[in-house]
């Protein structure tokens, strides 16, 4: 039946776009000009430090002498060692700060040559500065001086780590850097993580200052604020057979279910305990525990529990009830002297409204917002989950809780490679974060492939979650051209007129919403008139066409594939139904399967992270005319898993799909 209400809401969809979109003069066919390829700003520079020229270089670099070989700053120093070469061709030699200084030295981290105090910096702060003719590169931690270097092959030296698999590192026969460098950096956000295409990158990740996961070579990561759905660790569903008591009683069954705790049974307490006095026994430098509840929707409805929900507001009862425990779980670790291990819970699903009681200043919660929608900006858009989220949720833990993170979907979960025209607000939202005390987002693209800009997104997330005031148009600017070629300023246009104009906009005197669970039939995802479908086209033509070919062309075609696929489920363009001649909409239909075959470059068709969603294979989807279905439908997650080998035709497909 999910899949019946499924048609009958794109059939609604189409009519409303149909009847409710007006046909305005056409649009240019000409994008905005945006300017050329971006540079860092050196105006106002009047004295330089030159660190090579044609091919020679008197600096070198140093190291303290007591680092490990294998450590942060010599790994940092390798890096700066490598790149500088293939920007200049010169080879410049790291040593140790027991030899002899010299008056041209790029010094890396906490060396004997003096030097900035960086005492005084919050955790991964460094600083940059230029003293005589030395530059120092100096970090308040390791890890900040590795950020140091990094920071200084970006801004002073034009490196860009664009993607785990693409970086840029211009040559230059001149490189110079202000002979009055003197630039401090601190993050703005304690946790910053993105998930890029599914790979766990430590090298692109920890280029880009995420510092969550990264290899013991880059310093290890901020593992103190580290949530999941992580009840199944604590009471494994296998020990339901013999416990039963420990789990969630169900009026309505009669019965205790497997998927969440009862939290007011004192056995649950001291498993929890227990869980946690036996992580930090076994390693007593665990920064972080995750104690967070199950994916689930099931709430104990025991005597007990119901007692302590009476204690709540309104849907706050079962998370009042969790935190209770973990206030108990911080007061056991506090009594064996662990006092820095914080606790960390999803504010989530059944466990999302803020308690009363008050939090352990260890225990840190992870809010997630996933039904918020992201084409309005924050304090503009009336769409009632965000008026939920942000002005009673996150405003109440707030109140309560000394650390907070918020998990982010910028895509669109439930139709992974839909668009999601998150970038005309990503900068305002974290932004909005800050100032409403949030100290760390995680930001969830996690793909196999990078359909709809999630590479480029998880770019952007991660130089703003290090600095929300970066100039969003220049981080466009350096992007775009390096991956999408000499096209890019009509991808530059696609990615503003989808975030501005198209999403969310108001038609027949309607505005709609967007969130990550809604799919390309969802009116308002890409709410456009017949006029501005053709303009959007003419930006992919036009981008194709002065790609340049190669890597670049790829580029554009693959980013393409979530535009279709749009088109396709809502029925517009070539996807119109009453395309007759010829079969145009099947043959569509075939084409842009055959092409998320070609571009994402395996055999399954496959977009997210999970098999749920991979598109059936070629021969099924030509013998059961899985063609004349939408994009949607092309998963057995939708078809029904239960019919994936059992069928033999589309209309027996068809049947088990909707009943």
């Amino acid at each position: 039946m999910a899949a019946l209400s499924s048609f009958f809401a794109t059939a609604l969809a189409v009519i409303q776009l149909v009847f409710l979109v007006g046909f305005p003069a056409a649009l240019g066919s000409e994008p905005i000009d945006y300017g050329g390829s971006y540079r860092y700003d050196t105006t106002g520079i009047t004295e330089w430090l030159t660190l090579a020229e044609n091919g020679a270089s008197d600096y070198r670099i140093v190291v303290p002498a007591d680092a490990a070989a294998d450590g942060v700053e010599n790994e940092a120093a390798g890096q700066l060692k490598n790149y500088f070469a293939q920007i200049t061709g010169v080879t410049l030699p790291i040593v140790p700060d027991s030899e002899m200084a010299q008056v041209k030295e790029i010094c890396i981290g906490a060396v004997n040559r003096g030097g900035p105090d960086t005492a005084g910096l919050r955790p991964e702060g460094f600083v940059k500065k230029a003293e005589g003719e030395k530059v120092f590169l100096a970090g308040r931690d390791a890890r900040g001086a590795l950020y140091a270097v990094f920071s200084f092959l970006e801004e002073q030296l034009g490196v860009r780590w664009f993607t785990p698999t693409l970086t840029a590192a211009p040559p230059q026969a001149l490189v110079r850097v202000d002979a009055h460098l003197d630039d401090t950096q601190e993050p703005v956000f304690e946790r910053r993580d993105t998930w890029v295409c599914v790979v766990e990158n430590p090298d692109w990740k920890a280029h880009s200052k995420v510092n969550t996961y990264n290899g013991e070579k880059y310093g290890g990561g901020i593992g103190f604020m580290n949530g999941g759905h992580s009840m199944e660790y604590l009471l494994p569903r296998d020990l339901y057979d013999t416990r039963p008591e420990l789990f969630a009683w169900r009026d309505g069954e009669n019965a205790r279910v497997a998927d969440h705790p009862c939290l007011t049974n004192p056995d649950v307490i001291e498993i929890y305990k227990a869980y946690a006095l036996d992580i930090m026994e076994k390693d007593p430098a665990t920064q972080g525990i995750s104690m967070g509840l199950n994916d689930s929707g099931t709430i104990c409805q025991c005597l007990d529990c119901k007692a302590v929900y009476a204690l709540e507001p309104d849907g706050a009862g079962q998370t009042g009830a969790l935190m209770r425990v973990l206030n108990l779980v911080c007061e056991a670790l506090e009594a064996e002297g662990f006092t820095r291990t914080t606790i960390n819970a999803f504010a989530y699903g059944t466990a999302t409204y803020p308690p009363t009681v008050d939090l352990h200043e260890q225990i840190v919660i992870h809010f997630c917002p996933i039904n918020m929608c992201y084409v309005h900006g924050p304090g503009e858009c009336e769409y009632w989950e965000n008026l939920y989220y942000f002005d009673e949720v996150l405003d109440g833990w707030g109140k309560i809780a000394k650390r907070i993170t918020i998990f982010e979907y910028p895509l669109s979960y439930n139709e992974p490679g839909a668009p999601y025209s998150v970038w005309g607000n990503v900068q305002d939202y974290i932004r909005f974060y800050y100032e409403n005390s949030v100290v760390g987002l995680p930001q969830c693209t996690a793909t196999l492939h990078d359909v709809n800009f999630y590479e480029m997104t998880a770019y952007l997330y991660a130089r703003l979650l290090w600095n929300p005031d970066l100039d969003l148009e220049a981080l466009y600017r350096d992007y775009l051209p390096k991956y999408f070629g000499g096209g890019w300023q009509y991808i530059r246009e696609y990615l503003r007129f989808t975030a501005e104009e198209a999403s969310g906009r108001t038609i027949g005197g309607v505005t709609y919403h967007v969130n990550c669970l809604d799919g390309c039939s969802s009116t308002g995802l890409l709410a456009m008139t017949n006029n501005e479908v053709k303009y959007v086209d003419n930006l992919w033509a036009r981008a194709k066409e002065l790609s340049g070919g190669g890597v670049y062309l790829e580029n554009v075609r693959r980013m393409e594939l979530s535009y279709r696929m749009w088109k396709a489920d809502s029925f517009r363009g070539e996807f119109w139904p009453l395309n007759l001649s010829g079969g145009l909409r099947m043959d569509a239909n075939k084409q842009l399967f055959e092409d998320f075959y070609a571009l994402l470059g395996d055999a399954k068709g496959d977009v997210y992270h999970t098999a749920d969603f991979y598109f059936v294979n070629q021969e099924d989807f030509y013998a059961l005319k899985v063609y004349l279905l939408f994009p949607k439908m092309w998963t057995w997650l939708q078809l029904g898993r239960s019919s994936e080998g059992n069928v033999s035709s589309f209309l027996e497909l068809l049947w088990k799909s909707i009943f």
